[in-house]
């Protein structure tokens, strides 16, 4: 389903973040109500180190403004931030540059088409974005079920795996030690587990369940345990490196179409070497002879 397409379009672009040639973040902006402490506005991500966090921000309103009033980043400029009735609601990580012309409206419009959807880490409307297109598909009501429950899933691995991720860099830029990279990993996930995705995990069933879907359904059915979930990702990284072995391995072994062609082609330069006829003694004398009377 494409997320809140009354706001996200191309003639409320206002501007980016980012390298305007490499997946820059697009901001939009409409204040056509005339209403300053009405101004609806969000952003398209399309590049960051948290895969659920690409995608389509949820749309704010409220009295709006972005400004290059950050901290400084590592180039020496200050970055930008969101101001939503007075609070800083995100900070980017370059500052904000405004469009110039109808051309660089152009080139960040892309993104409305490369993003549709609103970003997996908002769980519940993403979920809910995708029971609307199922409906509309006119799958049946089984299998929207068994759908929706494996995207959770997938979501919730898929968040395991920016996590050790994100701990993994963490511990590289700091020198961490292995059992230092252990406890964080352990707290980020304890966390997460405990806190933020049972969280989000109600908020979406107790929506499906209005909408007549998951009526049995529990939160600790769909809210696997983090061993479970690093186990499930092991297995999937380890089926994935397997798969690229043996393609590597395939693409290094010559075909047997080709082992075959070579040998044939040694036989019979082998063969013409042996059916060629040997000069005799007495011609390589008369050879040498006449050779060494020229004068």
């Amino acid at each position: 389903m494409i997320y809140n397409p009354e706001l996200y379009k191309k003639e409320n672009i206002i501007g980016w973040t980012g390298d305007i040639q490499n997946n820059p973040t697009v901001y939009f902006m409409d204040d056509s109500t005339g209403d300053v402490k009405k101004i609806n506005a969000g952003h398209i991500t399309q590049s960051h180190s948290f895969s659920g966090n690409v995608g389509r921000e949820k749309a704010i309103t409220g009295k709006y403004s972005i400004e290059n009033t950050g901290p400084k980043n590592e180039q020496g400029e200050n970055v930008s931030q969101e101001v939503l009735d007075g609070n800083v609601i995100h900070q980017s990580r370059s500052p904000f540059k405004p469009v110039q012309n109808e051309e660089q409206r152009e080139q960040l419009a892309q993104a409305l088409n490369n993003h549709p959807k609103v970003k997996k880490m908002y769980v519940e409307s993403y979920i809910l974005g995708e029971l609307e297109d199922l409906q509309n598909e006119q799958v049946p009501q089984e299998q929207i079920e068994a759908n929706l429950k494996e995207q959770i899933r997938e979501i919730q691995l898929q968040e395991v795996k920016d996590i050790c991720q994100s701990v993994d860099t963490w511990a590289k830029e700091n020198n961490a030690t292995q059992l230092e990279r252990d406890r964080a990993l352990l707290k980020e996930l304890q966390t997460h587990y405990t806190n933020t995705f049972p969280t989000k995990i109600d908020n979406t069933l107790k929506a499906l369940k209005e909408k007549g879907y998951l009526k049995d359904t529990a939160t600790k059915e769909l809210v696997v345990s983090a061993e479970d979930a690093l186990s499930s990702l092991q297995e999937k990284e380890q089926t994935t490196k397997n798969k690229e072995a043996k393609e590597k391995k395939k693409k290094e072994q010559p075909s047997l179409e080709a082992l075959v062609g070579s040998a044939t082609n040694t036989n019979q330069e082998h063969s013409e070497r042996s059916e060629k006829p040997k000069p005799n003694k007495l011609e390589k004398k008369k050879s040498f002879r006449r050779l060494s009377f020229r004068g």
